[in-house]
């Protein structure tokens, strides 16, 4: 998933999405506990999200599956140093931290035959148990049809050396993404065809599956001022004490 085409497409022209969310974020961290400094960025991608945490001071931990990804945010001047992990954020051991974000629906991504509440059920877990008390776990995720009308897509998007082509399909309790991409990587044109599976959730149960992890959790149309598309959610939920 996300092989080097699709992450050069994506670095380059899709990250309006984590830039847009990312002061809401910042400003809930600040307002939280102040130590420990730790914070996992999960769906690092190409790092933007995670260098900006380090900006303001936090000891941050990028996380992500596509190995594409992770080289470009290593890539980055100083991001060979910096804390980025190639895994899947369901395997990652989280050491105690105040924030655990996840911007850009990475927790969206499962396969058809994943049970994909039963998958969050053990994150929220591992994420209350590393959280300490009044720290953040925010994520936007795409919810179930009956909050919206259906997603079925199709869509092109050119730019500084890129071209992807997607069709979207809305299949009830989940999305299909059928993407083709081209782009310029080290002077030649490089194409990649990938098929994403999107599951979409029930707000009111991730909400009481949040709880029962030991969550308050709110949810919301975006992050303060910034809206997220149709049929999306942010979700906030801080730890409580034990």
């Amino acid at each position: 998933m996300y092989h080097p085409p699709l992450a050069h497409a994506h670095t380059t022209g899709f990250a309006a999405h984590a830039r847009g969310a990312l002061p809401a974020v910042l400003r809930r961290l600040a307002a939280g506990p102040v130590s420990p400094r730790r914070v996992y960025d999960l769906g690092c991608g190409a790092g933007e999200t995670t260098r900006a945490l380090a900006a303001a001071g936090y000891d941050a931990i990028g996380i992500d599956v596509s190995a594409a990804m992770i080289d470009r945010a290593r890539a980055v001047p100083g991001g060979a140093d910096a804390g980025f992990v190639h895994a899947s954020l369901y395997d990652v051991a989280f050491k105690t931290c105040v924030g655990i974000i996840a911007i850009g629906e990475p927790l969206t991504y499962h396969r058809p035959e994943v049970d994909a509440f039963a998958r969050l059920t053990g994150l929220f877990a591992r994420a209350a148990a590393a959280l300490v008390p009044g720290g953040l776990f925010t994520f936007d995720v795409i919810v179930r049809r009956p909050e919206g009308p259906a997603l079925d897509a199709t869509g092109v998007r050119e730019g500084d050396g890129y071209r992807v082509e997607w069709t979207t399909r809305d299949l009830g309790d989940r999305l299909e993404r059928h993407i083709q991409t081209g782009a310029w990587l080290d002077g030649v044109w490089t194409e990649s065809t990938e098929v994403h599976h999107v599951a979409v959730f029930d707000a009111p149960r991730l909400v009481s599956l949040l709880g029962a992890a030991g969550f308050e959790a709110t949810v919301s149309t975006g992050y303060d001022d910034f809206a997220l598309a149709v049929r999306r959610i942010a979700v906030f939920a801080t730890r409580m004490p034990s």
